[in-house]
């Protein structure tokens, strides 16, 4: 069982916390505190707890339920290998940045000087 938590800015914000993504890339069960997305980004894979004593509850039951263990766990590493690698990560870069490039090439890669050539060693 992986703990996870958050610090109070990112819960408020629910921004989730990178343990998240590569724990549950790597096939392992994942508790983490309840923050509002936690459901939606890891199909339910993902177990949420409210305080102390609900964690408490949660790792009990679930060092006793090594099948639903498993479940949980595969069902968040799907999701994240669906929809949350580093190449998606990538791809939403270079989609954000195809419209500067056509806009404005000298802006976004600037000075003619400056600039390698794809495959080129910068010296």
């Amino acid at each position: 069982i992986v703990l996870n938590d958050h610090w109070a800015d990112m819960r408020r914000e629910a921004i989730l916390s990178s343990r998240l993504f590569d724990a549950s890339a790597a096939g392992a069960f994942v508790i983490s505190d309840d923050v509002e997305t936690l459901d939606e980004v890891f199909d339910g894979g993902i177990v949420g707890y409210r305080d102390a004593e609900d964690l408490r509850q949660l790792v009990d039951r679930f060092l006793a339920a090594p099948e639903e263990r498993a479940a949980h766990a595969a069902r968040a590493r799907a999701a994240v290998l669906a929809a949350h690698t580093f190449d998606h990560r990538a791809a939403t870069l270079v989609s954000a940045m195809e419209p500067l490039l056509a806009a404005s090439p000298s802006t976004v890669l600037g000075p003619p000087s400056l600039r390698v050539a794809p495959g080129a060693v910068p010296s």
